[in-house]
């Protein structure tokens, strides 16, 4: 899974796609989940590399899995 979030958000920048961050236009509310601390930090070294923001990763990533199950 990890491998195949990772290949979309590459080819998604690689074409040009935009990857959207929450914003004011979209409704949103704040969870907070359990993860253990090295998941957290491979997602984060992740978000900077590709400079976005944990939320938008979290979120796109779901988004990919969902639509693949």
């Amino acid at each position: 899974l990890k491998d195949a979030f990772k290949s979309f958000v590459e080819v998604s920048l690689k074409h040009g796609d935009h990857i959207r961050e929450p914003n004011e236009n979209y409704p949103r509310k704040n969870y907070a989940i359990t993860m253990k601390t090295n998941i957290m930090e491979e997602i984060d070294k992740f978000a900077a590399k590709l400079g976005l923001s944990r939320s938008a990763i979290i979120a796109v990533g779901m988004q990919s899995y969902m639509k693949s199950i």
